[in-house]
């Protein structure tokens, strides 16, 4: 969906493909989420290589080894009146 590689998106990396103007808070959310060893649940915009914006729901579970499994839901591509960023 964001057309980069998985090499590129891993361990915090993902973070880039993010609507630039919500990086900042989805990262702290993010990394409350470590630091209180909680679930991670929010709304996000990706951005991909083509300039498209999407919505999503992201949800990651924390698992019992302290890694998240994490997948994105609804995912919709906004029109360019929706976009925010």
């Amino acid at each position: 969906m964001t057309d980069r590689l998985f090499k590129d998106l891993e361990n915090n990396n993902w973070i880039n493909a993010l609507c630039e103007s919500t990086r900042e808070e989805v990262n702290d959310s993010w990394q409350a989420a470590i630091d209180n060893k909680r679930n991670f649940e929010h709304e996000i915009i990706i951005i991909d290589s083509k300039n498209r914006a999407f919505s999503a729901k992201c949800h990651a579970v924390r698992q019992d080894d302290g890694k998240y499994m994490g997948k994105l839901v609804n995912i919709r591509q906004l029109k360019d009146s929706e976009k925010t960023c």
